[in-house]
């Protein structure tokens, strides 16, 4: 679940994502992935957000109207997915972090490692990695 001061995006193992405007309460828009929505980020200029699951995809959504903007696809799982500036990272069960850049709709790297990523941070263009095989990866 993610929200910014206007609105709240939640899903769940069905697949379905809800985006709720906090100022009435009412639900603005239902979207769908294939398979379970396991991670949600909001842009940093709150005009779209994306979001990653078990079907594979990271999709990447207008906040305000719910149109698809963008896909992007692991070969495994997608575990995590964030924004940072115009980037979207996301790491996946497939033991692959794939960064992709927002306005150019494109997949600018792929960083290979030894097990799955279960989480990641990206700061000052260090990406640190956490694997499934209690490893932590560095990438400058």
């Amino acid at each position: 679940m993610v929200n910014n001061v206007n609105y709240l995006i939640s899903g769940d193992d069905d697949g379905n994502l809800i985006v709720f405007n906090l100022i009435d309460f009412s639900i603005c828009y239902r979207l769908k992935h294939k398979r379970e929505v396991i991670s949600i980020s909001i842009s940093p200029d709150e005009l779209s957000f994306a979001t990653g699951g078990f079907d594979k995809t990271v999709q990447i959504w207008n906040l305000s109207k719910g149109s698809n903007l963008g896909k992007y696809f692991h070969v495994g799982p997608v575990y995590k997915i964030m924004y940072y500036d115009d980037l979207i990272i996301s790491c996946s069960k497939d033991k692959m972090i794939r960064m992709f850049k927002v306005s150019k709709n494109k997949v600018i790297s792929d960083l290979s490692v030894d097990d799955e990523i279960y989480d990641f941070d990206y700061s000052c263009n260090l990406l640190i990695t956490g694997l499934k095989n209690s490893k932590v990866n560095f990438f400058y």
